[in-house]
């Protein structure tokens, strides 16, 4: 468990994602690290674009995007809201969060940085999923 975790449940649960999803995610991202900042501008531990949090409800004067709160209730909206356009199919969502959506559904080859970077958050996914499952039986 991490500092995180708590956060990462409550929008997990409120969006409807797998918070083993949202921790891959996190992982690859940021390390946990809340203060990255990318070269294209994304941000905080699940680097995401304020122009895709202003998207999904967000508000640059009432809230900052580097509280960890705050980026992971926007992250998990994302991915919640990936799902629903994307049938929920993981791979494509997993790419879309990375690579944009509208690049998935143009249906081009997905270049191998996209690729990889599917690989290695359903790794981590598969990582935390088993913690998960195993702290719910071990405490």
């Amino acid at each position: 468990m991490n500092k995180f975790d708590p956060l990462i449940i409550k929008y997990a649960n409120e969006f409807y994602v797998s918070p083993a999803q949202i921790k891959g995610h996190i992982k690859v991202e940021s390390d946990f690290d809340p203060c990255v900042i990318g070269s294209a501008g994304e941000k905080g531990l699940m680097q995401i674009m304020d122009s895709t949090a202003r998207d999904m409800g967000y508000d640059p004067d009432k809230e900052d995007s580097l509280d960890p709160e705050t980026n992971i209730k926007y992250g998990a909206k994302y991915i919640g809201w990936l799902h629903g356009q994307l049938w929920s199919n993981k791979d494509k969502v997993i790419a879309a969060y990375n690579w944009g959506i509208g690049n998935v559904k143009s249906g081009k080859p997905w270049p191998l940085s996209v690729q990889l970077y599917v690989w290695k958050v359903k790794y981590y996914m598969l990582w935390y999923g088993e913690i998960e499952s195993r702290n719910k039986w071990t405490g």
